[in-house]
C-alpha cells in the first residue's frame, strides 16, 4: 500500500503523544524530529545529538510496529543517523535532561559532580 507523507507525520505525532506522559524525553525526540519518507517502504530519521537516537533505538521496534499497522504496510523500515556538527537551535525544544546527557557524554566528570551533590535535573 502507498504511503503519503502526511500520513506518516500524523501517525508519527499520534505516537508521540501517546506516551507523553509515561516518557517525555522520548516525547520531546519525536517532535523535535520529523520521518522523512523514501521509496514507499524507508523511513529516514536524523537526529541532533548521539544520545536522541540512542533513546530512539531503544523504542525503535515499538514504533515501527505501531507504524506498521497505522500505515497498513508490514514493509516499512525506519533508519536513523545523527546530524554531524550541527548547532542546536534556540527555537528548537530539548529538555534539560537531554542536554544533561549531551553534556556528561563529552565531560563523564560532570555526571560525577551530580552524584556528588545530589543534583537531579526535571
Amino acid at each position: 500500500m502507498s504511503i503519503s507523507e502526511n500520513d506518516l507525520k500524523k501517525f508519527w505525532n499520534e505516537y508521540a503523544y501517546s506516551v507523553q506522559n509515561e516518557s517525555p524525553n522520548l516525547f520531546s525526540i519525536l517532535v523535535s524530529r520529523s520521518p522523512v519518507l523514501k521509496n514507499n517502504t524507508e523511513i529516514n530519521v536524523e537526529f541532533v545529538a548521539t544520545q536522541q537516537e540512542l533513546d530512539f533505538l531503544k523504542e525503535k521496534e515499538k514504533i515501527l510496529n505501531f507504524l506498521k499497522i497505522k500505515l497498513q504496510n508490514n514493509k516499512i523500515t525506519i533508519k536513523t543517523s545523527v546530524l554531524a556538527n550541527i548547532e542546536i537551535q534556540h527555537n528548537e525544544s530539548v529538555a534539560p535532561s537531554e542536554r544533561l546527557r549531551a553534556m556528561t557524554i563529552k565531560n563523564p566528570a560532570l555526571e560525577k559532580l551530580c552524584t556528588a551533590f545530589n543534583l537531579v535535573v526535571e
